[in-house]
């Protein structure tokens, strides 16, 4: 079983690779600006929403992760997250783009926490907690490594497939790292009975 959870803190360290490969990052703004033909202060009502989206959800979908388990809240932020940037795509609209940003916060909510913590435990099951600071720096560096690499590849995607196109490369990072959450094994614990 510690093997299982061994395989847990590489897996949770792709996971973080895919879900940071943002590959709209680069063009974001020409996006909103030309293909969604909004104006600038509408773009920014938009990102001002997605804050607070995350401060809205945060509290909620860190109740799923603590009924449902940690695993399930990392697959279900693949899934919204990608339905996320597939809002985005359906057409040129305010609306669309406030719900691609909600269905996104919602995502981004979901792993916040759930991440870190699936990956403590699973190194607590090992009897390896005191390596958490080291392992946890080295996996939040893998989100930013995905993030390094999808900005410019984006870029280019966009230049040959038009403004959406990027969005689509995200949506697909997403489901990735969703099904790959599939295959994560949840740490169990046993609850400590007290007594009077």
């Amino acid at each position: 079983m510690k093997n299982a959870y061994a395989a847990n803190i590489w897996k949770m360290n792709v996971l973080k690779f895919l879900a940071g490969l943002h590959f709209m990052a680069g063009v974001i703004v020409p996006f909103f600006l030309t293909w969604g033909g909004i104006s600038l202060s509408e773009m920014m009502m938009l990102q001002a929403w997605f804050v607070f989206s995350i401060f809205l959800f945060e509290v909620p979908t860190g109740t799923i992760a603590d009924y449902f388990g940690r695993k399930h809240s990392m697959i279900a932020a693949g899934f919204v997250g990608m339905l996320g940037c597939l809002m985005y795509l359906i057409k040129p609209d305010f609306w669309l783009f406030a719900i691609g940003e909600t269905l996104w916060a919602i995502g981004a909510t979901l792993v916040s926490g759930a991440d870190e913590a699936l990956i403590y435990d699973s190194l607590k099951k090992m009897k390896k907690e005191k390596t958490s600071k080291k392992v946890l720096g080295r996996f939040q560096s893998w989100g930013l490594a995905g993030m390094l690499v999808a900005a410019p590849v984006g870029s280019i995607a966009a230049g040959m497939y038009g403004l959406p196109f990027p969005f689509l490369m995200t949506a697909c990072s997403f489901l990735a790292s969703g099904l790959l959450a599939f295959t994560l094994i949840e740490p169990r614990f046993k609850k400590k009975k007290h007594e009077e």
